[in-house]
């Protein structure tokens, strides 16, 4: 109805029905696809032209986005190859107008517009009867390639609790989700696993940790649960996040057999390759194995595999994981009540989270620091600590962290 109603402005009620009733008796279209068949072949050229590419895309579609990245470089060429020409923001902007007189979409401002549910399946029919099955293929391709992109230039922002990142990701999850299913089919290993990171981040700062354990499940039940050291290195690595990650959130739920069997088969795999490139997640499976020991208050074995990780961070000078190291050893000094030395090394974290901008991690520091002030008596101090951590969360509109 949505996409019939418009063309009332130029025919009236029996001109249309008879339309129709011509595309489902001569074309033998269902009567859905006979309304948007004749509301799409009442559009300009350009517009029947561009947009079929629009059937791509899930939900929401942004002028500005498509017209900056589809118009250069080898995803512009592919775009020309296959289309005809490429457009400009202000010019997918005009086809998207139209669009939405045409009652296909609906623009929420800001050149961003909402994709009527029934259209995208439509639009990408038109775009596969005009330019055949393999056109639509290789756009998908570009299509999963730029949200892979697009995905791996936020996974920091989302980390650190980025507000805008975390709107631009609410925008676009329909789109990141579909682009993950292109890589399943295709068995794009690398881009799912450059996906992911961000997907967990956005899931759990959104608290919807159910839908991210539950694409978790999916994405390990495509890489198998088991790792030979001559996998496919794209594969392995995916392999790697996702189970690390469903171990961390079993040490979280204090399930911390599941957790150690989980990181000890990923140093399994790790140790087998022999290799010095794998250092770094060999360093990551000593920190999590660290973290096990330490939920069980075996804090010497902890402190043991902490300092195994610090020695790789530091010898391949990765200032952020070593921080996580110092952070980890001042809770082993804390939990000993070791006051002095758990200072000297939340301090050490501080300094190198403060000179990388890591507002998030160096608020940790503020409260560790806070509460051995307040174990000091220095209760002055503490509360500088506590109001420097307060700040930070409001800062990031972690509203959740700054109440506890």
């Amino acid at each position: 109805l949505e996409v019939i109603l418009p063309n009332l402005r130029s025919r009236t009620p029996g001109q249309i029905i008879e339309a129709l009733q011509q595309r489902t008796d001569d074309l033998g279209e269902e009567m859905d696809d006979a309304s948007l068949s004749f509301s799409f072949s009442r559009m300009s050229e350009g517009t029947q032209c561009h947009l079929p590419f629009i059937g791509l895309f899930a939900s929401y579609v942004h002028a500005d986005v498509i017209g900056n990245n589809f118009n250069s470089g080898d995803r512009g060429d592919v775009y020309r190859e296959v289309m005809g020409e490429t457009l400009e923001a202000e010019d997918w902007e005009a086809v998207l107008n139209e669009a939405t007189r045409a009652g296909f979409v609906r623009l929420v401002g800001n050149r961003i517009y909402q994709l009527h549910p029934t259209i995208p399946a439509f639009l990408r029919r038109q775009l596969a009867s005009v330019k055949g099955d393999e056109d639509l293929r290789r756009m998908d391709a570009e299509f999963m390639r730029f949200y892979a992109a697009w995905a791996a230039t936020y996974e920091e922002r989302m980390r650190n609790g980025d507000r805008n990142a975390v709107v631009a990701a609410t925008i676009e999850e329909a789109n990141l989700l579909r682009a993950l299913r292109l890589a399943e089919a295709g068995n794009h290993w690398g881009l799912a696993g450059v996906m992911a990171p961000t997907f967990n981040y956005y899931y759990k700062l959104r608290g919807r940790r159910e839908e991210w354990a539950a694409l978790r499940f999916r994405l390990l039940a495509w890489t198998g649960r088991e790792m030979a050291p001559d996998a496919d290195q794209d594969r392995a690595f995916l392999w790697m996040f996702l189970l690390g990650n469903e171990a961390n959130d079993a040490q979280a739920r204090h399930d911390l057999d599941t957790s150690e069997s989980a990181h000890k088969r990923i140093l399994d795999y790790l140790t087998a390759l022999d290799d010095e490139y794998a250092q770094p997640n060999i360093a990551t499976s000593y920190h999590q194995l660290g973290n096990v020991d330490y939920y069980r208050q075996r804090f010497d074995e902890a402190e043991q595999w902490y300092r195994k990780a610090l020695e790789i961070r530091e010898r391949l000078g990765q200032d952020r994981n070593a921080a996580n190291q110092y952070h980890q050893l001042g809770i082993i000094a804390e939990e000993r009540q070791h006051f002095e030395k758990a200072e000297q090394w939340y301090k050490k974290a501080l300094e190198v989270r403060e000179r990388l901008g890591l507002e998030r991690e160096a608020a940790d520091d503020h409260i560790h620091l806070g509460n051995i002030a307040k174990e000091l008596q220095h209760f002055e101090e503490a509360e500088q600590w506590y109001r420097k951590a307060l700040e930070i969360f409001e800062g990031l509109g972690l509203e959740q962290d700054a109440a506890g």
